[in-house]
């Protein structure tokens, strides 16, 4: 073998060395490294409960009750953890079927048997209402998500709201008070009744005022039907127009033939 193919067959052998031995190979490149959403906490819920209403009333601590719309869905925000661990008692309620038992004098619609349907909240989205203490409705949202900037405007409005419901609460005591007779008191309590707000020292005193009118509707009543007197049954009924005691009255006539 000559000199010339022996240099030939040695270069060769060394290309074929330099292709079996590995490249550089560039980096891969990176990839972009996505932000997980962060995962926002629930509000710090508290039960509805008689304790619950009694922390409330001692605080003075609003209320934001929240109706979500099915019983899988729930709120989660930071805001609204904030919110309800410093300015307002977060109460979550499901929706349910039971029967609302109805009456004149407004109640604490927490701790009725429905409350949805004591607040009147339906539909298929989120509900939140901004209450004072006592569970008294003054602003509502709807809508998915329930926002906390928006519970604390409300939050924020509060006291003025409720001021002027107490100041609405004192004319109708006012007028009850003054009226001179009792068909003029009945119909200023079912006025104030219409504000449909309870657990203020107006709605104790309009209450007390109902009842007392109810009570002495009832001996008036239990007299009349005994004397079988047809004319105090129609004043009975023009005075407790609209009252519980109207279907009494009218049944006491009718027997009465009246």
């Amino acid at each position: 073998m000559n000199m010339r193919v022996a240099l030939l067959l040695t270069v060769l052998a060394g290309a074929l060395m330099a292709q079996d031995m590995p490249f550089p190979v560039p980096p891969a490149p990176r990839k972009a490294r996505v932000a997980q959403p962060a995962v926002q906490a629930a509000p710090h819920w508290v039960e509805a409960s008689a304790l619950t209403m009694a922390i409330a009333r001692e605080t003075g601590l609003p209320l934001v009750l929240c109706f979500p719309a099915d019983a899988d869905s729930d709120l989660a925000s930071d805001e609204l953890r904030q919110l309800s661990t410093t300015r307002a008692l977060f109460i979550r309620l499901q929706r349910n079927e039971a029967e609302q038992a109805a009456s004149i004098v407004p109640g604490c619609k927490v701790m009725s048997a429905n409350p949805a349907a004591s607040y009147r909240v339906s539909g298929p989205r989120d509900v939140a209402l901004v209450c004072d203490c006592h569970g008294n409705e003054h602003f509502r949202v709807t809508g998915t998500p329930i926002a906390a900037r928006t519970i604390a405007q409300m939050l924020d409005k509060l006291p003025q709201q409720l001021g002027r419901q107490q100041a609405r609460l004192a004319k109708h005591l006012a007028k009850f008070h003054e009226s001179e007779s009792r068909r003029d008191r009945v119909v200023a309590l079912l006025r104030a009744f219409k504000e449909d707000a309870w657990g203020l020292a107006e709605c104790d005193q309009l209450a007390a005022g109902y009842h007392s009118l109810l009570e002495e509707g009832r001996q008036e009543l239990r007299r009349a039907v005994g004397d079988r007197d047809a004319a105090a049954l129609k004043q009975l009924l023009a005075d407790f127009k609209g009252t519980e005691l109207q279907d009494a009255i009218e049944a006491a006539l009718k027997q009465q033939g009246g």
